[in-house]
């Protein structure tokens, strides 16, 4: 009868305490960082957990397994700590993550969310408007575009970036530009 009560109470606080646990709001965006760091160097030893490490160590490319879990992360976040100080980077992650898996209509909610909460990110609200701008763009609606670029431009550039970043960025504004030229002259 102990025995039995014993393995009965064990398994009740093993299914009871064996949930996943719960992250705060740091640990999500941590692990989601690293999870993104993991993605742009494909390096197996950026992963967050051993876990990881192990699960992915005969696996040349981790891009798709480090950017689905960077993904879960920042959702997560987004879903569980509206009040987070790390919630509009969120949104702008997952922004940019659904913008390159070309889920529009996901990304311009995530980056439109941005603009209604009051924030500090100026940064993160001038590449919203960029990516916005983008989307308008592929989506042909070329005044929007240029609106959003024109909006871009109230939000202060960053002070310090990498060069790699501040070229790629004039590159995208570059091109969102001639797309959007070349769409209103009807050439």
């Amino acid at each position: 009868m102990k025995t039995t009560l014993f393995t009965i109470f064990f398994l009740i606080s093993f299914v009871s305490f064996g949930q996943n646990e719960v992250l705060s709001d740091k640990k999500l965006y941590e692990k989601a960082e690293a999870y993104t760091l993991a993605l742009n160097s494909n390096e197996i030893s950026d992963l967050p957990t051993e876990e990881d490490k192990l699960k992915m160590q005969n696996v040349k490319d981790i891009t798709n397994y480090a950017f689905e879990n960077a993904y879960k992360n920042y959702q997560l976040l987004i879903a569980n700590y509206p009040s987070s100080e790390y919630f509009v980077i969120a949104l702008y992650q997952s922004g940019e993550m659904e913008l390159g898996m070309k889920k529009y209509d996901e990304s311009k909610k995530s980056l439109s969310k941005i603009f209604e909460i009051e924030s500090k990110w100026e940064y993160y609200k001038r590449k919203a408007k960029i990516y916005l701008a983008y989307i308008a763009a592929e989506e042909k609606d070329y005044k929007k575009a240029l609106a959003y670029l024109k909006e871009s431009e109230k939000y202060k550039k960053p002070s310090m970036s990498c060069r790699v970043e501040n070229e790629r960025d004039e590159n995208l504004l570059k091109s969102i530009h001639e797309k959007c030229d070349k769409g209103l002259s009807g050439k």
